[in-house]
């Protein structure tokens, strides 16, 4: 009911045409007006705050992209060194590999070289043993020498067997020449021991 007279009293009040009546009215509009602008500054503060905070969060959002884009750009660099790498040893592998494969082929011919020549060794030896047997000589002379190695030492040895024999005489002949580099000095006499 208070609320409903005090509404009544305020039509009242509008309807009047008396000055003081609409100078309270106008001083009351004036004041809802000052308290609406109050509270709108309030209000553009907070926006002008919030509008801050969010330019300030922009800036942040902007530099991390230029630093992600800057991260980005070095990242695919360095995948694409990498990856020129990894092609480089996958060739590198794939030479490898037929290298293995030629050696190994290698390997495979050379032992096969191999077994034939110990087919054939065993086949000669076979032959010597029979026909020394059948020409009644001893078994080890009709076994040849036990390997090329051991043969190819031999030959080294008398090889320098013989070089050493050659410069022997050549220190001796160095040795008997005298001071003079021509011939040899004359021998002492021996001296006669008393007793003789």
């Amino acid at each position: 009911m208070r609320e409903r007279l005090e509404e009544l009293c305020g039509r009242a009040h509008e309807a009047s045409r008396s000055p003081a009546v609409q100078l309270a009215h106008l001083k009351e509009e004036l004041a809802r007006v000052r308290a609406e602008k109050q509270a709108g500054v309030a209000e553009l503060a907070v926006l002008k705050s919030h509008a801050d905070q969010l330019a300030d969060e922009l800036a942040q959002a902007l530099e991390r992209a230029r630093q992600a884009e800057a991260k980005g750009g070095v990242l695919e660099r360095r995948v694409t060194a990498q990856d020129s790498q990894l092609q480089d040893a996958h060739t590198y592998a794939r030479r490898l590999r037929a290298e293995l494969t030629a050696q190994h082929d290698q390997v495979v011919l050379v032992q096969r070289e191999v077994e034939t020549l110990r087919r054939q060794n065993q086949t000669l030896l076979d032959e010597s043993t029979t026909t020394s047997a059948a020409a009644g000589r001893p078994l080890a002379d009709a076994v040849p020498a036990v390997s090329t190695q051991a043969a190819e030492t031999q030959a080294e040895a008398e090889g320098r067997d013989d070089r050493r024999r050659t410069l022997r005489p050549a220190r001796s002949n160095r040795r008997s020449r005298g001071p003079s580099g021509g011939c040899s000095a004359a021998p002492k006499p021996r001296r006669s021991s008393p007793s003789s």
